[in-house]
């Protein structure tokens, strides 16, 4: 599934984007771009990861859809500005934004690291799962 920029208006100083998925949309105060998606997705999802999830329950690669969800829900968390958040902030979409989003999809979206293997970067290790 690829995520696509459906619209920008700009009532006030920060940018309000809409993201489209299969959902429906997504609109933060943040400008998330489809790059910080994809780097997520070359760390951790089908685009050659360098550390692979999977589903647990499904033992099906992350997908782009859980990716921006759980983006979705670190943007949430920084506006929020909770106490167990209040440390949060956007960081353009660097690593520890990347890292963030991995631990959302560990700890909330039952993903698990894929076992070590050498065939990871041509998914034939998800044969072996599913």
């Amino acid at each position: 599934m690829t995520v696509h920029k459906v619209s920008t208006i700009s009532p006030i100083p920060n940018l309000i984007r809409y993201y489209i998925s299969r959902s429906g949309f997504f609109m933060t105060s943040i400008p998330i771009d489809t790059e910080f998606v994809n780097y997520v997705d070359s760390f951790y999802g089908t685009n050659d990861p360098l550390y692979p999830l999977m589903s647990a329950e499904t033992k099906q690669p992350l997908c782009i859809y859980d990716i921006v969800r759980a983006i979705h829900t670190y943007i949430e968390r920084i506006e929020k500005g909770d106490l167990e958040y209040v440390h949060y902030s956007w960081g353009d979409g660097d690593s520890l934004d990347r890292e963030r989003v991995r631990d959302i999809l560990l700890d909330e979206y039952n993903y698990v690291y894929v076992p070590e293997t050498d065939n990871i970067a041509n998914m034939s290790w998800v044969n072996a799962y599913a």
